[in-house]
């Protein structure tokens, strides 16, 4: 395999020589000194990307691919992390192999024009290698990590690229329910209710937590604080934590006397979908898609579905708009999201200069600024921490550091001790975010409604740290752990993410609020306690490059096109059932057509009961006003829509409309428009100190014309104006923000302010 590697560099080194030696006798009127530099310089670029896509790969254990295209910039910048990643010795490590380079480039540059022989048999070898360069490549289907290490990465990452950009965003065609009909029923849960809305269904009369829980001391809503931890693999903590070394004990005693699930499912390979999925239920999307970034369907949540007798909160160290957090969280009505940190963690996140943003013990420390000793509203609390994330940037990491190392000497696996103790700076990040999840929780100890509060904790996916298999990159645990539970119990029943919402929502309806909707469009079912290995479940996974290509069914595993069946310790077999493979390969293919249905074209809740539940609220119009975009300015990465002012004791909440007429030949051509952000002052570049909101898509108004002219409008629903840190003034600021440059070509737009 190592061989295939080197074949495939010789292959794309000579590809390079050729455009080189072209752009020489190109430009051979050129004075000598930029001509003898310019294969240096070339070569060197190519050199710096094979480097960083070599990291990536060692990194993330898989090669990158046209996934790259689905983020901003912004978002590419706090992912690379360059500046923690660049050191002294790497700098210096760089500079040596460039140096090397350029004086081995020039060396033979000047070999080759002696010896007219091999220059005549380089130009023809670099001829062929560049015109075969589309097949330099040598495929591992089931087998990513193999595929990239015997391959360049960068002849990958060119290759997929390129059919990335030639791929036409084609129509696709409008899904019936019978399209999808032998979808096993197990993915889902068919209910007959309303046969347009496969998801809409009644929960159980009883809930399966009552049995567990004590009622309130005070008879109202217990507090609800959910945590999800970046990359909490199930072996980090619990009754696996022997593997790694018990590195997170606090974690390890909360199992003990909790609700824990160790044989919990991630539903994603990337932290992209544990929100929708944790809180929402809804089904993965199809390949290459990110629910925050396409519009949204008619979908309930445990947050909005609590919002009118909940106070509902969002914790995150991340700018929130990363992968529109912002947006997710606007259309769950969340009543506050964080955006004004303390001084005391603005200069804390300073000194620890994590290119994710805030340490995990600011986040917490945060959600207890301006709170009260007592609330009139319970609270719902959602924290996502980023502290555990690649590259692993957190407060006091020498003394972390030095807690893994000691710990793990206790491993008896040789092999994994010493892969913790080789990486006990990155492992010491998970023994700094559990001893923040022990101060945060001894906190609320201090809190009289301490006794009336409900944790729920659980990882967005699993770490690229420990991977024993390919199915632990979506292990996690759920530990539920609250002073009302009446006593611990250990659930090894295979249960998912998409079950959360489902289990809390219909406890707190039955117990404490029977006027909540008895019926919901969730995909997940209640979690299933019981203590034997219960591996009657089916999943849909969706793997980092944004494929939802895996899945779980029924004790097998079908990973990277491969099948395996599973056991109790989560160890898995490769399986020789060739039926079954085949079987869940044409699942695979029945879900997309059961998402596109559901999610793309918005069946997931009835029109009538959405309206119902959710459209109370009669907009009145404020205000309207007419825009001319400036055939100019519409490449602009900010383009300026205008202000309206607002009085905060009228207009706590407003709706935001811009409207406007567009040609469209195919309804993806939305897909290229630019985001609509409400901001406190006019922006140029998407500052988020001082975004409000902010909408991805644009809907058509009326049925959609094919290469005709569609009346389009965005929608944004500002909720909580009073309650913003944010807003300076009484001035909302309206912005298309145009991320990659796109001509916007709008006709006839205006906005239009309703209260």
């Amino acid at each position: 395999m190592n061989w295939f590697g080197l074949i495939f560099d010789a292959w794309l080194v000579l590809a390079v020589w050729l455009i080189t030696a072209s752009l020489n006798a190109l430009f051979s009127f050129w004075n000598k000194w930029p001509k003898h530099l310019l294969a240096p310089l070339i070569g060197s670029v190519v050199l710096f990307s094979c480097i960083a896509l070599d990291q990536y790969y060692m990194t993330m254990f898989q090669p990158l691919d046209e996934s790259f295209f689905f983020f901003s910039f912004e978002e590419l910048i706090m992912i690379i992390g360059l500046k923690e990643r660049l050191s002294v010795a790497m700098v210096l490590s760089l500079l040596g192999i460039f140096g090397f380079y350029f004086f081995l480039s020039y060396w033979l540059n000047k070999r080759i024009k002696s010896e007219s022989k091999v220059n005549t048999a380089l130009f023809y070898s670099s001829l062929l290698a560049f015109f075969t360069l589309p097949f330099a490549h040598f495929r591992f289907e089931n087998d990513l990590a193999k595929e990239g290490l015997a391959n360049n990465r960068l002849i990958l990452f060119v290759d997929q690229s390129i059919r990335y950009g030639l791929t036409p965003e084609s129509d696709i065609k409008t899904i019936f329910p019978r399209d999808f009909k032998q979808l096993d029923v197990s993915f889902y849960s068919n209910s007959t209710e309303n046969p347009l809305f496969p998801l809409w269904h009644k929960l159980p009369a009883k809930s399966v937590l009552d049995p567990y829980f004590n009622p309130t001391s005070d008879g109202k809503a217990p507090n609800v604080v959910f945590i999800i931890v970046e990359s909490l693999s199930s072996d980090l903590c619990g009754e696996r934590a022997y593997k790694t070394g018990h590195i997170m004990p606090f974690l390890d005693e909360l199992a003990g006397k909790s609700l824990y699930f160790p044989n919990t499912f991630s539903t994603s390979q990337r932290t992209h979908n544990v929100l929708p999925a944790t809180l929402s239920s809804v089904p993965n999307v199809m390949d290459g898609n990110v629910f925050q970034q396409i519009e949204f369907p008619n979908h309930w949540s445990l947050m909005r579905l609590l919002n009118k007798t909940y106070q509902t909160r969002f914790f995150c160290g991340v700018y929130l708009e990363y992968l529109n957090m912002r947006g997710f969280m606007n259309y769950q009505k969340a009543d506050y999201l964080v955006d004004d940190w303390s001084e005391e963690a603005i200069a804390h996140n300073e000194a620890v200069g994590s290119p994710w943003g805030f340490p995990d013990e600011d986040l917490f420390k945060q959600s207890f600024v301006d709170l009260p000793e007592e609330n009139e509203e319970p609270l719902f609390d959602v924290f996502l921490t980023i502290s555990t994330h690649d590259p692993f940037v957190y407060p006091n990491k020498r003394m972390y550091t030095k807690i893994v190392k000691r710990k793990a000497k206790r491993i008896k696996d040789r092999e994994l001790r010493l892969n913790i103790a080789e990486n006990a700076e990155k492992f010491g990040s998970f023994a700094y975010t559990d001893a923040a999840l022990r101060a945060y929780i001894n906190a609320w100890k201090q809190r009289k409604d301490f006794e009336n509060t409900i944790f729920i904790i659980t990882g967005d996916h699993g770490s690229e740290l420990y991977t024993p298999n390919k199915l632990t990159k979506y292990n996690v645990p759920i530990i539920i752990y609250s002073p009302l539970l009446k006593e611990g119990k250990i659930s090894h029943s295979v249960v998912s993410h998409l079950d959360i919402t489902p289990t809390i929502y219909n406890y707190l309806r039955v117990r404490y609020n029977k006027k909540l909707p008895p019926s919901v469009p969730f995909v997940g079912k209640e979690l299933v306690i019981d203590s034997a290995f219960n591996t009657k479940r089916s999943l849909v996974f969706t793997t980092n490059k944004l494929k939802t290509s895996e899945l779980f069914y029924n004790g097998f595993a079908y990973l990277e096109n491969t099948l395996f069946s599973v056991n109790e310790n989560f160890e898995i077999k490769e399986s020789p059932d060739v039926f079954l493979k085949n079987k869940l390969k044409k699942q695979l293919e029945l879900y997309q057509l059961f998402s596109q249905y559901t999610i793309r074209q918005n069946h997931l809740v009835p029109p009538r009961e959405h309206a119902h539940w959710f459209y109370t609220k009669k907009w009145k119009e404020k205000s309207r006003f007419e825009i001319e975009v400036d055939t100019t300015l519409s490449r602009d990465r900010c383009i300026a829509l205008g202000s309206c002012s607002f009085s905060p004791k009228t207009d706590n909440s407003l709706r935001i409309q811009v409207q406007a007429e567009l040609y469209c030949e195919t309804p993806d051509d939305l897909n290229s428009l630019a985001d609509l952000v409400v901001s406190s002052k006019q922006i140029s570049w998407l500052d988020r100190r001082v975004i409000l909101f902010k909408a991805i898509r644009p809907t058509f108004v009326d049925k959609f014309k094919a290469s005709a002219t569609n009346k389009i409008v965005y929608t944004i629903e500002c909720v909580g104006l009073r309650q913003s840190k944010l807003l300076k003034s009484h001035q909302l600021f309206f912005t298309l923000y145009n991320k990659d440059h796109i001509e916007q070509p709008f006709d006839r737009v205006r906005v239009v302010v309703s209260n």
